[in-house]
């Protein structure tokens, strides 16, 4: 019988000496001191890991999405990243390139032609819709993070009868979609400092890679319900997105009521 020399630093409850991990509360009890050698080891294993970190999840979201969150779903959860703290990473990263990168004003008046050459109501439309995309593409992951609880419910909706899942599950199910669509807007708003006006393409990508994981989530199920419930989810979100553009454009005419004169 092994000898009991210490006790978890987490539970305090009594170890063995080959003990690895607690067998109460599971954590590891080799211990060390944080210092920048730890931060540096919890950083690089966090998110380089290859069974858990970042780089699998990502490797896993762009060849086999459907089956991977499927997986996640039923509880095979232990090799992947957490979807919320990976969207926390992707939304830091994001704001720091709309602020060194495009210097927190994604579009300028110079990319448009000379506004001395339109009319006057074409200036008025761009004085008011610049700044308003120059807003959007500031609070971009804002906008993003609104969208996960009304894409849940448009999805909940149509599909609850066919998989069953709860709502919250649908929260993992689009948060993941979110990395996706996350992750090819990062990747085109770099590209597009090089090649301007190639964002446009991104939204294929953002289209193609979304059916693709529901689809694939629900590979075990009839095609042509399958199709329906997916076109039904669309129209819903299209009416809740419409919802939410319009109180936020009237939102923002209300706070600039220069706009409106």
């Amino acid at each position: 019988m092994n000898a009991i020399h210490a006790e978890c630093k987490n539970c305090h409850h009594s170890l063995n000496e080959d003990d690895k991990f607690c067998s109460k509360c599971g954590q590891n009890t080799d211990t060390h001191k944080i210092n920048l050698h730890y931060v540096i080891h919890e950083l690089v294993h966090g998110i380089l890991h290859l069974d858990g970190g970042i780089i699998h999840t990502t490797k896993a979201l762009f060849t086999k999405p459907g089956i991977m969150v499927r997986e996640y779903l039923e509880g095979k959860r232990k090799n992947h990243f957490s979807p919320i703290i990976y969207i926390i990473l992707l939304s830091t990263i994001m704001v720091l390139i709309f602020h060194y990168v495009y210097h927190d004003r994604f579009i300028e008046f110079s990319t448009i032609e000379d506004l001395q050459n339109k009319t006057e109501i074409q200036k008025r439309i761009l004085e008011i819709f610049i700044p308003i995309g120059n807003w959007v593409s500031k609070h971009l992951t804002l906008i993003y993070l609104l969208q996960i609880p009304l894409m849940a419910i448009a999805f909940y909706i149509p599909f609850r009868k066919m998989a069953k899942y709860s709502y919250f599950e649908w929260l993992i199910v689009i948060s993941f979609c979110m990395i996706q669509i996350m992750i090819i807007t990062i990747v085109f708003q770099l590209l597009n400092r090089i090649l301007p006006g190639i964002n446009f393409v991104a939204n294929i990508f953002v289209f193609a890679t979304f059916t693709w994981t529901i689809f694939q989530l629900f590979s075990k199920f009839n095609t042509g319900k399958l199709i329906i419930n997916y076109i039904l989810s669309l129209i819903i979100l299209f009416f809740l997105l419409v919802l939410l553009s319009t109180g936020f454009v009237i939102y923002y005419l209300n706070s600039n009521p220069d706009f409106i004169r």
